[in-house]
């Protein structure tokens, strides 16, 4: 009988947690589907899983890497099940919510029903599943349907559960071990290393618990277990999921220091982390909540009711609140003493949890920020509540069920009362969480939402598209909206950083904010200024022959659509070839080439280049040639392949480098002018160990002169701030007084030292260290200069001090250039020659500073090969200065009053930074509005709370202009009840784009040519082309149109190429790995025409070349790892199952 009321009460509990899964039914309606942010669902979902099984995709822009996403081929497999057995989105969509929904319930209620089987605990079941899928931060993720954090998720507690059993003795360690490669293998978060953040720790901390008690009475064996557990989790976990560790491993080792450079370093880590903990509190954190959309967003659907509603806030504290009146009566209704090592570990994943989720935020930041800086790879995890937190949640779910199980089971004996108490609990878990019911988290900024109806002609464009335009052609997206970010937006509701278009057609489509953006951004310009030859150049060039105009975009800000652009419409239609392929109401698509350019072409004519970023330069001169450019090295011959590729080039270019002139490098330095608090001055009795260690340090650094520059440039601050602070300092004015007399001599040393590194400089690096040294000095001045009001000894050692240094700025001054109409540049000429000066803008004037002499930019210049060093002076027409509205002004405010200041406008896309100083002399609550535009809903805004502290501060911020704007406004405004009075300083906005471009071109034309031999290609796969040449002659450069990765080789061979005879896959696989093993015999990998690939071959027989993309190959390696991996698995769970049933 109690067999039959354990199965009963069983299927009860299971029914109301599938009934509750059900909750996604409410979602969509109608049409509706989740589509666009980073949802990463697709219309044609079995398309793009196909496509996932290779690492390189062709269609999206000029291609993409997908080496790192093969996790998804398991992820994103149950919606392509589903979307294609009911041949409907929104159906097959609302069938995946259910079952990740389903997942990851039951993937905390099987874990805990291991723990705790017994009846008495199905309160414990029932509640700590159900808070773990019914919470604020899984909702967040609900609002793009992550389903790589679902799957991390749900596999937290299966891999906690099996850890804490082997480690307890309940499952064999090896056993144990196979069982987590097998759930790591099934929910692989997408192979995103970094969600598995929380499991990481959270198992780490178990084992290191379970270890330290087991070992306490079982001794060595404990710790014997422990590293045969550790061993074999590690061994199956990597044995299946080599298919996605293996590329994932090659990425983390070519690009990881690169990642984080991208992201600003290691401190740009830190920084974006104090941004996304700033509200990640401990207490935020018990209370289940501080996901940071709930604060940033005005937007947000349902955050303010929690933030502000005192009755939501109460009900907010009810986990954390019965979670410690269980604990304080913990020993009261504890049955098991066993399960005091469980609880022990609980609570130490929650309080480690609340450590890393919470980040960067006090109390523990510093924690987390020294993880960052110290242990290698940790910068990965980024984003600490969104790795970290289902450590939070796992362990508040846990708890809060056992704690009202255990409460309830003590003090209550009558069965109805603890019913009625497991029910409120489930009920105020369903409740609280009422937006999950209500679907409205998909509204993340009106009308952008990821809950949208497609238009019927968008998806009429779309199949046309997939079924009359070939599939190796390009698709160019008009018109260009958000370059920056490359966000894809329109004014019936999609938004995302993918492209609608392009995860839904199997053609090249070319977006916003493409890797090669500053090329598509040179076709714009020639559509812009109405030039076909332009235009037909660059279109050829890149291979674009369709084009994609779309009426109905809107920009992320809301602001921007496709009547802002209606003018480059126009121009469109103009241009010679352009017609019209098909309309469908608000889309159309022209076409420009009906034949797509080939994916292999060998090519004849080069221009070397020293730089990439020249590449737009020489696209948008007038007389484009039919050279493709090639991107060598700044000097253009420090590496043999590039002599070699020099031998052929029919032109050349070099970069000059501008030392120092753009507006934003300069304020880098600008912004190190600091003056330092010091706890320690000089007299004090620690002083000399703080002087011993300045020594240490230029002792050590003493043949490195620029970080030598750094040490003297910092100890000059410190010696400025030492002075200041004797000053403040009333005792002992004597002894201070000669404190500071020698404090001025040792500032006078380190700035003649400062002069004196400089000398011993490379030329070059003499010009930018003087500018930055007249930076520090006139900071340094005005200080001392306001020290001579302070001193009450005379000023005459302060008025020496001063004249030193305005003798050494007046020597820094005259090797300086005006920065506000000229600009020094650097060229490193490769070779003796004539060369002709080219610029993106109009030059008026070129000095060589080295012969005083002016060149003309109208001629051939000769130039000796080396190191030269030219002033450029640009034409007045092309040249924005910056505008200083006041010098000084007092502000009054009266009550809730403002005041503004207008500056004119200039031009859309200018970027400026506007400064000014202010000191607050009476007010509080005051702000500085910095503000644009005449649409008051479009412009945009920045809000700088202002100090009221009595002392001056300087203000600095950028600002960019765009279509909206139509001036730079400065509003100070006043949110208090009294009158205000502000005085402003030095109120001035300066232009800080990047310096002008400037080129030295050469002709070579009169060098050997190279040879163009037959070609016939064979596309095997996105991964894998087969090129067969003919008629070679000599050496010849070969480009693949698709973008520069180094993860392209060329391989060749004698005959036609054995890949492409491959009759099956897994014959594909093997003679693909194995052809990978070859050398290449390239000269050499270039990037070509700014985007594609190029390589110099030097064969004179007729040969085969295999284009291989090398993390492919790895993908094979993993993939056949794996499959060996499944089939050993599956014949050890066989094996053991036997054993098991046999009792073998």
């Amino acid at each position: 009988m109690d067999k039959y009321k354990s199965l009963f009460r069983k299927i009860i509990e299971i029914t109301v947690i599938f009934t509750c899964s059900l909750t996604p039914l409410f979602w969509l309606h109608g049409n509706q589907i989740v589509l666009g942010h980073d949802s990463g669902f697709r219309v044609n979902s079995l398309e793009y899983l196909k496509s996932l099984f290779y690492s390189w995709d062709s269609y999206h822009n000029f291609g993409a890497d997908f080496s790192v996403l093969k996790g998804f081929l398991i992820t994103q497999l149950p919606e392509t099940i589903f979307m294609t057995l009911t041949k409907s989105t929104a159906m097959g969509q609302t069938l995946t919510f259910v079952f990740w929904f389903l997942v990851m319930s039951f993937s905390m209620y099987f874990s805990i029903r291991k723990l705790f089987p017994e009846s008495k605990f199905w309160i414990l079941r029932l509640a700590t599943t159900l808070l773990y899928v019914y919470n604020f931060f899984i909702l967040q993720a609900w609002f793009i349907v992550e389903r790589a954090k679902f799957s991390a998720y749900a596999a937290l507690p299966i891999v906690f559960v099996i850890t804490y059993r082997a480690l307890t003795k309940k499952i064999h360690p090896v056993m144990a071990g196979l069982y987590i490669g097998i759930t790591i293998f099934f929910l692989n978060g997408g192979s995103l290393v970094p969600y598995f953040g929380g499991l990481i720790i959270t198992t780490l901390i178990t084992i290191i618990i379970l270890t330290v008690i087991q070992s306490i009475n079982d001794g060595l064996r404990s710790i014997i277990r422990t590293i045969i557990f550790i061993a074999s989790s590690l061994f199956f976990t990597g044995f299946l999921n080599a298919y996605w560790l293996f590329p994932q491993v090659m990425d983390v080792i070519k690009s990881y220091n690169s990642t984080v450079s991208s992201l600003g370093g290691v401190n740009g880590v830190i920084n974006w982390e104090q941004v996304v903990s700033k509200n990640s509190s401990v207490i935020n954190l018990l209370r289940m909540q501080g996901v940071p959309d709930w604060y940033d967003s005005l937007f947000h659907p349902f955050s303010q009711a929690y933030l502000n509603n005192p009755g939501l806030i109460i009900l907010s504290f009810v986990p954390i609140i019965t979670i410690v009146l269980g604990a304080s009566l913990y020993l009261r209704f504890r049955r098991e003493a066993q399960r005091d090592q469980l609880m022990l570990v609980i609570f130490s994943v929650l309080l480690v949890g609340i450590v890393f989720a919470g980040g960067s935020h006090e109390p523990f930041g510093r924690i987390y920020i020294w993880f960052i800086k110290n242990v290698p790879g940790f910068s990965i995890f980024r984003s600490s509540i969104y790795k970290f937190g289902p450590m939070v949640w796992f362990s508040m779910a846990f708890l809060f069920g056992y704690m009202v199980n255990g409460l309830t089971f003590s003090f209550l004996k009558n069965d109805f009362f603890r019913r009625m108490v497991g029910v409120c609990a489930i009920l105020y878990i369903l409740a609280y969480h009422y937006p999950f019911f209500l679907g409205n988290f998909f509204d993340w900024n009106k009308p952008f939402t990821t809950r949208v109806v497609v238009p019927t002609y968008v998806t009429e464009m779309i199949d046309y598209i997939r079924q009359n335009v070939p599939s190796n052609s390009r698709i160019l997206s008009l018109p260009t909206t958000d370059m920056t970010s490359g966000a894809d937006g329109y004014s019936w509701g999609f938004w995302s950083s993918y492209s609608l278009v392009n995860s839904n057609i199997n053609t090249t489509y070319i977006t916003d904010g493409n890797p090669s953006g500053a090329l598509t951004q040179s076709l714009i310009k020639a559509l812009t200024d109405r030039n076909p030859n332009m235009f037909n150049v660059i279109s050829s060039r890149l291979g674009i022959s369709y084009f994609l105009w779309r009426d109905d975009i809107l920009d992320t800000n809301k602001c921007l659509t496709a009547n802002n652009f209606a003018y480059l419409k126009t121009s469109l239609e103009s241009m010679p070839g352009v017609h019209i392929k098909k309309k469908s109401e608000l889309w159309t698509l022209y076409a420009l080439i009906e034949t797509p350019r080939p994916p292999v072409e060998v090519i004849s004519q080069i221009q070397l280049i020293s730089d990439p970023s020249i590449v737009p330069i020489i696209f948008n001169q007038n007389n484009i040639s039919n050279e493709n450019i090639i991107s060598a090295d700044s000097s253009l011959q420090t590496t043999s392949k590039e002599n070699l590729l020099s031998k052929f080039a029919d032109k050349a270019a070099i970069k000059g480098r501008c030392i120092l002139c753009d507006y934003g490098e300069r304020h880098i330095y600008e912004d190190r002018a600091v003056f330092p608090y010091l706890n320690i001055l000089p007299g004090s009795l620690f002083y000399q160990l703080i002087n011993f260690k300045e020594q240490l340090q230029l002792r050590k650094f003493s043949n490195n002169p620029s970080v030598l520059f750094d040490i003297y440039s910092s100890l000059s601050f410190k010696r400025v701030t030492e002075i200041n602070q004797l000053l403040d300092y009333g005792k002992k004015k004597e002894r201070n007084r000669k404190l500071i007399v020698n404090n001025l001599q040792e500032y006078k040393k380190e700035i003649t030292n400062l002069v004196d590194i400089i000398q011993k400089m490379s030329e070059v690096e003499q010009y930018k260290m003087n500018m930055v040294l007249s930076i520090y000095l006139d900071a340094q001045r005005q200080v001392l200069a306001e020290s001579i009001r302070k001193s009450e000894f005379g000023p005459d050692k302060f008025i020496e001090i001063l004249d030193y240094l305005n003798s050494i700025n007046r020597k820094v001054a005259q090797q300086m250039p005006n920065i506000v109409n000229q600009q020094r540049y650097v060229f490193n000429v490769p070779d003796d020659g004539e060369y002709k000066i080219v610029s993106n803008q109009n030059i008026e004037n070129i000095i060589d500073t080295a012969t005083k002499s002016m060149l003309d930019s109208t001629k051939p210049i000769f130039f000796n090969r080396g190191i030269h060093i030219l002033d450029i002076y640009i034409s007045d027409s092309d040249q924005t200065n910056g505008i200083t509205l006041l010098d000084q002004d007092s502000v009054v405010l009266n009550e809730y009053g403002e005041k503004e200041y207008s500056f004119p406008y200039y031009d859309d896309g200018q970027s400026y930074l506007l400064q000014f100083n202010y000191h607050i002399e009476r007010g509080n609550n005051i702000v500085a509005i910095i503000t644009g535009g005449t649409n008051n809903s479009c412009q945009s805004t920045q809000i700088i709370s202002l100090e009221a502290d009595e002392k001056w501060h300087k203000i600095r911020k950028n600002y960019t202009l765009n279509d909206r704007s139509q001036s730079i406004k400065v509003i100070f405004r006043s949110y208090d009840d009294s009158p205000a009075r502000i005085t402003v300083e030095n109120l001035n906005s300066i232009p800080t784009n990047s310096p002008i471009s400037v080129l030295l071109e050469r002709d070579f034309s009169y060098l050997d040519r190279l040879d163009q031999p037959s070609i016939t290609v064979q596309k095997i796969d996105p991964t894998l082309y087969s090129v067969r040449l003919e008629n070679v002659s000599g050496p010849y450069m070969i480009k693949l149109n698709e973008l520069f990765n180094n993860g392209w080789r060329v391989i060749p061979l004698e005959d036609i190429g054995e890949v492409g005879k491959a009759k099956d896959n897994i014959q594909k696989i093997i003679t693909t790995i194995r052809l990978s093993t070859l050398k290449s015999n390239d000269q050499g990998h270039f990037l070509v025409d700014g985007y594609a690939n190029g390589w110099l071959i030097q064969n004179t027989n007729a040969h085969t070349l295999i284009f291989m993309y090398e993390p492919q190959v790895m993908f094979y390696i993993g993939i056949m790892i794996s499959m060996l991996g499944a089939g050993s698995v599956l014949c050890i769970l066989v094996i053991h199952r036997i054993i098991k049933f046999y009792k073998l």
